[in-house]
């Protein structure tokens, strides 16, 4: 983690009054391959702080593309005397986990749909129709038990969340039915046929 930087005494006040709690950031470098963040439970009062806005710009070009001022400026929350940047942290990770959501089912073009299902799989696409189909959340720890954080993170908005749990590969394995009731094995037999009409 870098180093925290130093405010004026009028923004940290003003930090003071609103009970926001600066936490560091990691440290903002080049990267080859881009950086995944996960969701992780919401700590509404914390910011980031950085020197400047090209370094506040740097921190999400670190886990995506195409960063637009004017979405990211919306994670804002005020700025330093001498130009530095003070960010709602569970804002920046909102945009950043969002955006890597999109990008990853942007590259889910027809060509790759086509070759996952030949091999007998699930793209990630059809893990969150499988899920919704059946009414099932997504996110677990190893004990199966559902991760809240998920669900205040998303808004208990399954479809959010499921979309962003499958995002993070292209292809599954298609899951186990025979645990399910004919009504749920209807369900998914129906996916599977649509599954297996785009094949041919």
């Amino acid at each position: 983690m870098g180093k925290i930087t130093k405010l004026d005494f009028k923004t940290n006040f003003f930090l003071y009054m609103t009970k926001a709690k600066k936490v560091e950031h990691m440290p903002v470098t080049l990267v080859k391959n881009k950086k995944r963040m996960y969701v992780s439970t919401i700590r509404p009062n914390e910011v980031y702080v950085f020197e400047n806005h090209d370094e506040y710009r740097r921190f999400f070009k670190m886990f995506f593309d195409n960063v637009e001022d004017s979405l990211i400026d919306l994670a804002i929350y005020t700025r330093g005397k001498k130009g530095q940047v003070v960010a709602i942290k569970d804002l920046c990770k909102q945009i950043i986990i969002k955006n890597q959501t999109i990008d990853a089912y942007a590259k889910m073009d027809k060509d790759k749909l086509e070759e996952i299902h030949k091999r007998g799989k699930f793209a990630n696409v059809d893990m969150v129709d499988y899920c919704r189909a059946l009414d099932i959340c997504a996110p677990a720890n190893q004990g199966g038990i559902l991760e809240k954080s998920h669900c205040d993170f998303f808004g208990c908005d399954c479809r959010l969340c499921l979309a962003e749990h499958f995002s993070r590969c292209e292809e599954y394995d298609i899951p186990d039915t025979s645990y399910l009731d004919e009504e749920e094995q209807a369900k998914v037999k129906k996916l599977i046929d649509q599954v297996n009409k785009k094949i041919d």
